[in-house]
């Protein structure tokens, strides 16, 4: 009798492990997906390409220039794109520059001591978020861990906080003289 209390409440355990305390104290369902660095990308990969009306993105460094062609083709098809950039990191400028070019929005933020958090909000309804930079090295050949969550309070959560820290932008980073289009 004690062994099928004990498989119950595990049953029941696992059900409850599918649902999470909202932001609001509430219980809502969310779907969660770990991506593990180098291992594994692909969940981060593919949320990203199912975007279809919007991606948000607050990331330290971004220097993956396949990440950056994902978003720009986003863009190309109207989805709209917006980054937000630590503005004390130079070598985020070459980015910058290339995705305003391909008519994502930039913006970069230097009223932290470091701009840190690494997060991405796409369709208000999932959140990717972790300790992945947007460069090779963090895709490719370090240990890094993000989940992808499906939920739309965090998600919402999450949008406010980028329009928050948005309004708190510098601007587009762009090198002196820089005018969209007119780089190879």
């Amino acid at each position: 009798m004690r062994v099928k209390y004990v498989v119950l409440l595990c049953v029941g355990l696992l059900l409850l492990s599918s649902y999470v305390v909202s932001y609001f104290g509430f219980v809502t369902p969310v779907h969660t997906t770990v991506v593990i660095s180098p291992d594994d990308n692909a969940a981060l990969y593919n949320a990203l390409s199912k975007a279809q009306h919007e991606i948000l993105v607050s990331v330290y460094i971004f220097t993956n220039k396949e990440l950056a062609q994902l978003l720009v083709d986003k863009a190309a098809h109207n989805v709209t794109v917006m980054v937000l950039l630590d503005g004390k990191v130079k070598f985020n400028e070459p980015m910058a520059v290339f995705l305003v070019e391909h008519n994502v929005t930039v913006r970069v933020v230097r009223s932290f001591s470091h701009f840190h958090a690494k997060y991405v909000v796409i369709d208000g309804k999932v959140v990717i978020v972790g300790s992945h930079n947007w460069s090779y090295n963090a895709f490719f050949k370090n240990r890094e861990v993000s989940v992808v969550v499906e939920d739309k309070v965090l998600a919402q959560r999450l949008r406010a906080l980028f329009f928050e820290d948005f309004a708190k932008g510098d601007g587009v980073m762009l090198p002196p003289g820089f005018e969209p289009g007119s780089s190879e």
